[in-house]
């Protein structure tokens, strides 16, 4: 592979770079320097299917049917899933006259359409059941911790609990309201700073945030608790 000078990066930065550079020529006008562009970017990535799908329709829109069909041969074997290859070529094979192998291309561009929304709805599907287990666990476990409150309103682990649980819910008033109190009664619980710091955080006070999580890592260092004080870095860390 030769690399070239202007171009700087990964394999895959050199081709972008070269997607882009190519699309730009494309709206300019510039046909032929967007041709040139478009192949030397399928040199260094001949798995780009953008790159194919572009100078498919660019050589389309020029009337190079033969040329643009099989560029999308190409788009269908680097993504068998590809709607557009089927579409594309179907509208190239009927300019050529093409009718029967156009209607059979459309065909199949239909077909792949419901086997995307297919996939598309069982994904969906597995995000709501994934949902619903995950609500499923929280009402077990917070009702388990509002009992022990009842009993005992200061308990710490359970308001630990009860907090955590509203932090992973982005209720973030009711986090801060049971992980404050988890503070006052033991100073030293240090997970409930990491927790705390997240609520405050969702609550956009970043300032906050940022003092409870520098207070977390100090007494959980002391503690000798270093999981929640390294949580509690990284969480700094991407404050900035």
């Amino acid at each position: 592979i030769k690399y070239y000078p202007l171009l700087s990066g990964s394999l895959s930065d050199k081709s972008q770079e070269l997607y882009d550079q190519a699309v730009e020529f494309f709206k300019q006008d510039h046909l032929e320097e967007a041709e040139k562009t478009f192949r030397l970017c399928l040199k260094l990535d001949p798995t780009f299917p953008d790159a194919y799908e572009s100078l498919g329709v660019m050589l389309g829109r020029e009337g190079k049917y033969s040329e643009a069909i099989e560029l999308m041969d190409e788009l269908t074997k680097v993504d068998p899933k590809s709607v557009l290859a089927h579409t594309n070529k179907s509208l190239y094979l009927m300019r050529l006259g093409k009718i029967q192998e156009a209607e059979e291309e459309k065909s199949l561009a239909t077909l792949k359409s419901f086997q995307k929304f297919g996939e598309e709805a069982k994904l969906q599907t597995l995000k709501d059941e994934q949902k619903k287990r995950q609500e499923a666990e929280w009402a077990q476990r917070e009702s388990m911790f509002r009992q022990v409150l009842e009993i005992d309103p200061d308990d710490t682990l359970a308001n630990y609990g009860v907090g955590s649980i509203a932090v992973e819910k982005k209720l973030w008033a009711e986090a801060i309201l049971y992980l404050e109190k988890v503070i006052e009664k033991d100073p030293k619980y240090s997970v409930a700073y990491l927790a705390l710091g997240k609520a405050y955080l969702g609550t956009q006070n970043k300032e906050k945030a940022r003092s409870i999580w520098m207070t977390g890592i100090d007494i959980a260092a002391k503690n000798g608790e270093f999981m929640p004080a390294n949580s509690m870095q990284t969480e700094l860390s991407a404050l900035g």
